[in-house]
């Protein structure tokens, strides 16, 4: 499985696409403009819950080291055995 930073990447340039190609095909009558927003949107939101998502595992994380001086020990505990 790919991670949450791949997805929230392919889901950008998915977006870049579309609304670069869109307009073309909505003129050649391949598309009609409410599928297409539509479709848009629908990526849109998948891309903006993916971010909810990143922030909450991003918020969740202990800070850097809080793991590893739990597991060993801080400095000061090292030094007073």
């Amino acid at each position: 499985m790919r991670s949450i930073d791949e997805a929230i990447a392919e889901l950008e340039r998915e977006l870049k696409v579309r609304k670069r190609c869109y307009p073309g095909w909505i003129k050649d009558g391949r598309l009609n403009e409410v599928d297409a927003e539509d479709r848009y949107d629908r990526l849109d939101t998948a891309l903006t819950l993916l971010r909810q998502e990143r922030q909450k595992k991003v918020l969740t994380l202990p800070p850097q080291g809080v793991l590893d001086s739990e597991q060993h020990g801080t400095e000061q505990d090292r030094a007073a055995q």
